[in-house]
């Protein structure tokens, strides 16, 4: 069996990990911080630990969400990107996904270069999604693709290697907290994406509520939208069992469920004449 070395970051770094480590020859696992180590019962190493050496000790070194520049990446070296490359280089590219309802997600195996998620590919796996979908399970999907990429990668006789298509490239910024701001002026439609693509493990769709800042955690569409003659997105049309009706640009959407964004308590949605911010 070929010896495999694993720098890995992040949920899906330690989730591809975690479905690994019992069915492969991992020689070693490099990691940003090593608080994982008791819970992986796998010998974890620190990155201002690695040496040349450590490269040569094993067949294949697999970068897994790992989000931390590597000097001269060795021949050996495979990063793994979760998208179907070259579409969505860069950062957050399931999420960017996600909320754009891109039919199908994937994992791409390919060489380091100098330019971000622009080397030549050596495996590639996609697999379709049906909306509503959440993060969370758009992740565990990826898992299994991220599992199947590389044991293609270990098991073939002689890795063949393919330039993208560079023309065809596009890209997803990095994310931060005014990201997860919701847009009542959008679709209900995109509305529902969003919240479902920023949610779990990610810190949730943002909005404020008489004065407080509040994540939905789950929406759904409302079916039928009614004809405001003065349409403000962002307005509360009506509360039924807590669970107030949104008018969005187009169409209206239900929140399931809601939260304070400080304290992790339920909202409760008891005041009518209030606009979502």
């Amino acid at each position: 069996m070929k010896k495999i070395g694993l720098f890995v970051n992040g949920h899906k770094g330690f989730s591809v990990l975690e479905a690994i480590k019992d069915n492969l020859d991992i020689s070693f696992v490099v990691v940003s911080n090593k608080e994982e180590e008791e819970k992986f019962g796998v010998k974890l190493l620190d990155r201002m630990d690695v040496t040349p050496d450590l490269f040569e000790s094993v067949d294949f070194v697999f970068c897994l969400g790992w989000t931390f520049l590597i000097h001269n990446p060795p021949d050996n070296m495979i990063v793994l990107h979760d998208s179907p490359l070259p579409k969505y280089r860069g950062f957050c590219p399931t999420v960017a996904a996600l909320i754009n309802a891109e039919k199908e997600i994937g994992v791409t195996a390919f060489r380091a270069i100098e330019e971000i998620d622009a080397g030549p590919v050596c495996a590639q796996k996609t697999k379709k999604v049906v909306y509503p979908i959440k993060v969370k399970e758009a992740y565990s999907k990826l898992i299994n693709l991220y599992c199947e990429v590389i044991e293609e990668v270990i098991n073939a006789e002689g890795l063949t290697f393919t330039e993208q298509r560079h023309a065809e490239a596009t890209y997803c910024l990095w994310r931060d907290r005014l990201d997860y701001n919701i847009n009542w002026s959008d679709s209900n439609f995109n509305i529902r994406n969003f919240v479902d693509a920023v949610g779990e493990p990610y810190d949730g769709a943002a909005t404020t509520y008489d004065g407080s800042e509040i994540t939905i955690d789950d929406v759904e569409l409302v079916t039928i939208d009614l004809k405001f003659v003065d349409r403000q997105p962002g307005k509360i049309w009506s509360i039924k069992n807590n669970k107030p009706e949104i008018v969005c640009g187009e169409g209206m959407l239900r929140i399931l469920s809601a939260r304070h964004r400080d304290s992790g308590f339920p909202v409760q949605f008891n005041k009518l004449r209030k606009r979502l911010v």
